[in-house]
């Protein structure tokens, strides 16, 4: 099986069972200690199934095969993935005060571009920054975190010159771009809601539903494992 299926099928793996256990940790009741400890050693396991899965796929990428000693390499280094995940958190951090900021003062904005520009209609500005938010969030902060955290399973914790360059690099960072709204954006946002006419209730519905989901998972598991191939393969290895 070549590199890309096999990627793929991890992180379709993975999350399947991370949903799975997140699904039993909804579903169980927390009225006594013990079933309250059930819920968050659930909800630990959904998180570090999860984290594997993107360990493997990461190094996978970057030693070129999917194989048991990758895996097992992935699960001891585990831990790799705190700082890059508190980056991410970081960045939707100040990436949403910045949308609350922009939403409570738009009325100064607009008032500002009324004033200077004598442009009515600023629309677009706000569109043009949700944007940007969103790709702030969903691509360039998850893919520098996806860098850091195959550099330091590679290379160890030290921030490196290279790394920075890894990261930011424009045609790294358009790739990703590319691949997230290629084959995570556009199923998402236009295969999900498709309905076709005439399509009844029941059976054939729920089949229909089914085969349209199962699609948007693969391709988007093919996206994220193209995002973590230009994340891990680098000009610079280790």
């Amino acid at each position: 099986m070549g590199l890309l299926p096999a990627t793929s099928l991890v992180l379709l793996g993975g999350a399947l069972a991370s949903a799975s256990i997140y699904w039993a940790f909804l579903n169980t009741p927390e009225s006594t200690g013990w079933m309250l400890a059930l819920s968050g050693v659930l909800l630990l396991t959904a998180l570090l199934v999860a984290v594997s899965a993107i360990s493997t796929v990461l190094l996978a990428w970057h030693s070129g095969a999917v194989s048991r000693p990758v895996a097992v390499g992935a699960v001891r280094r585990l831990p790799a993935f705190v700082l890059p995940a508190l980056f991410v958190a970081l960045v939707w951090w100040l990436v949403l005060r910045a949308d609350a900021w922009v939403v409570a003062h738009s009325g100064e904005i607009s008032a500002w571009f009324i004033a200077r520009f004598n442009w009515s209609d600023v629309r677009w500005l706000f569109r043009t920054l949700e944007w940007i938010s969103l790709w702030l969030r969903w691509v360039v902060a998850p893919f520098i975190g996806l860098v850091w955290w195959r550099s330091i399973m590679v290379r160890g914790w030290k921030p490196t010159g290279a790394l920075v360059r890894e990261s930011l690099h424009p045609a790294r960072v358009l790739a990703a771009t590319a691949i997230v709204g290629l084959l995570v954006w556009v199923p998402w946002t236009q295969l999900v809601p498709w309905r076709p006419r005439g399509l009844t209730p029941g059976a054939t519905e729920l089949l229909f539903v089914g085969a349209k989901l199962g699609i948007v998972a693969v391709l988007s598991a093919v996206g994220w494992s193209l995002v973590a191939r230009t994340a891990a393969v680098s000009r610079t290895r280790s």
